[in-house]
């Protein structure tokens, strides 16, 4: 605790004249500036991290599986496109609908996976994957175990929920459309 300015501040809080010129929190922190203070922060796990090793509930896939995530999000988005157009021609066919839910939550789960550097399916089964294709490694720690299902159990709910409100909605204006 600063006597003179009767305030207190972390240990990594560096004084100067009295006044505090900067604060570093956490490890690997990246600097931003601002005359006279300086804040060094390091921000919470970012969706575009180059993180290449696993973190329970946060990460457990690397770069060779996100590339075959990306193809895949690729697919499944040019299918639920070619849906959305079938349900105009179909507009009462509950299997394109259907199909049209399916596919548009798969391409949502895919793009929740490659969000979070996360699969749903080693989550849910105790894996991950930082090396070549097919290498899994077991996740053992109970603590992290739970941590991952809840992601898994978080990106499955937002995925339905999304996939749900867009096949309702594109069902819903193609009735107004055609006035049924």
């Amino acid at each position: 605790m600063d006597a003179k300015a009767g305030q207190s501040y972390p240990k990594s809080a560096k004084l100067s004249h009295n006044r505090l010129t900067s604060i570093e929190i956490g490890r690997n922190s990246r600097q931003i500036e601002h005359s006279p203070l300086t804040v060094v922060f390091t921000p919470m796990m970012s969706p575009y991290s180059t993180h290449n090793h696993y973190q329970p509930g946060s990460c457990n896939i690397g770069t060779p599986e996100l590339r075959v995530r990306k193809l895949f999000l690729r697919i499944f988005s040019v299918a639920t496109l070619f849906l959305t157009a079938g349900s105009i021609i179909w507009a009462h066919s509950v299997i394109i609908w259907s199909l049209m839910l399916f596919v548009s939550f798969s391409a949502i789960v895919l793009f929740f996976e490659i969000r979070y550097r996360f699969c749903i399916l080693f989550g849910f089964f105790n894996l991950s994957n930082f090396k070549q294709l097919g290498h899994l490694e077991e996740v053992k720690d109970h603590n992290h175990i739970r941590k991952d299902r809840k992601r898994v159990a978080e990106i499955l709910v937002k995925s339905f929920c999304f996939a749900l409100v867009y096949a309702t909605a594109v069902h819903l204006m193609i009735e107004k459309v055609h006035g049924h």
